[in-house]
């Protein structure tokens, strides 16, 4: 009898490792899973952030940032979705050609950091008057993320570069 049970018990641990083994982990069956590329969307909103830039379609402005962006530069910081439109509007009218290429651009978590190279002509009016002159200066945009949408925006570049350029004191766009 002492034998017969050992053998049941023997069978009845190989029947349940068995039966383990045959199922995954918690751990394995979510890596089964399609995993969400945030670094995908990431920069798609930056990229749709930057195309707002060179087509002046404000409104695109809507599907990338939220209503409480906040802009911290040395030009001008702004706070509002409403007033970055307003912002921008301010660029494009001094600089009628303005234009932005992604030089080099790199995504993590809920944050992107976008290399760039800006063009544009100063024949327009801001709060200097249009001097006719070219600008090319590089700078550097950290943006923050929020469930896919923009929530900030830190902008660096060389100011000073730029009003040597227009041969101005003053940031022609700021007010």
């Amino acid at each position: 009898m002492r034998k017969h049970l050992a053998h049941s018990v023997a069978l009845a641990t190989l029947i349940f490792v068995g039966a383990a083994c045959q199922q995954q982990p918690v751990t394995e069956q979510a890596e089964t899973t399609e995993p969400v590329d945030i670094t995908a969307e990431l920069e798609a909103g930056a990229k749709t952030f930057i195309e707002m830039w060179n087509t002046e379609n404000y409104d695109l402005l809507d599907t990338a940032m939220t209503a409480d962006f906040k802009r911290h530069a040395p030009d001008q910081s702004v706070e509002g979705l409403e007033a970055m439109k307003e912002f921008v509007g301010q660029v494009h009218a001094a600089y009628p050609d303005f234009h932005i290429v992604i030089d080099e651009s790199a995504y993590g978590e809920n944050v992107g950091f976008i290399h760039w190279t800006v063009t544009g002509t100063h024949s327009g009016e801001g709060s200097v008057p249009a001097t006719g002159k070219s600008i090319e200066i590089s700078g550097i945009t950290m943006l923050r993320f929020q469930d896919g949408m923009i929530t900030d925006e830190i902008v660096h570049y060389d100011t000073a570069s730029m009003q040597a350029q227009l041969e101005t004191e003053g940031l022609p766009h700021a007010e």
